[in-house]
C-alpha cells in the first residue's frame, strides 16, 4: 500500500475495509471482504442509477447490477438484498426509493408515505420500510394492522393494502 498510489492514503483504505469487511479478531491487520455487503452496495448504486426516474424489469435490474461488478469479482446477488430501497408501481417493474425521503416520526406516518407511492405492497418489500419503526417487544403484524391490511394472495404471500 505505501508508495504505489498517493490518491488512496490508509485512512481510506481502513475506512473501506470496515464497512466492507470483517476483522480478523487474532489478526488486528487482516481482514475478510463481506461480500453481502458489498453486493448490497453494487445493488444500491445500479438501482439508484437505472430506476431513479422510471421502473425497470427486475430482470433487466439484475443483468445491470451484475455487470456493474469488476469482471474478477464474481459473487451471488438475489433483489431480496435490495428490500427497503425499492417499490413496486407496477407489478412486473421495480422503482429506487429512497428510504431517507420518507417519514420517519412513526409507522403510521410512514405506512402513509409508502402507500402514497405504491397502494399495495408485498408483505416482504413493506417490512424493511418500517422494521426499524416497531417497538421492540411487539409483534410486528399487531402494528402493521393498526394502519394498514394484510391479506393473502398465495399460499405464503401476503400483500399490505391501506385501510
Amino acid at each position: 500500500m505505501h508508495n504505489q498510489n498517493d490518491t488512496y492514503n490508509k485512512e481510506i483504505v481502513l475506512t473501506i475495509l470496515h464497512k466492507f469487511g470483517f476483522q480478523n479478531p487474532d489478526s488486528p491487520t487482516s481482514f475478510k471482504l463481506n461480500n453481502l455487503e458489498i453486493s448490497k452496495w453494487f445493488g444500491i448504486q445500479t438501482l439508484l442509477s437505472s430506476a431513479s426516474a422510471t421502473s425497470i424489469q427486475p430482470k433487466q435490474l439484475l443483468i445491470n447490477w451484475k455487470s456493474s461488478f469488476p469482471p474478477f469479482y464474481n459473487i451471488p446477488i438475489d433483489l431480496k438484498d435490495l428490500r427497503g430501497y425499492y417499490c413496486r408501481p407496477l407489478k412486473d417493474q421495480i422503482q429506487y426509493l429512497d428510504p431517507s425521503v420518507l417519514t420517519d416520526k412513526d409507522i403510521s406516518a410512514r405506512a402513509k408515505d409508502l402507500f402514497k407511492v405504491v397502494k399495495e405492497w408485498d408483505y416482504d418489500e413493506f417490512l424493511p420500510f418500517i422494521q426499524h419503526l416497531i417497538p421492540s417487544g411487539k409483534k410486528t403484524d399487531s402494528v402493521i394492522l393498526k394502519f394498514a391490511r394484510k391479506k393473502r394472495v398465495g399460499k405464503n404471500k401476503f400483500m399490505v393494502t391501506p385501510r
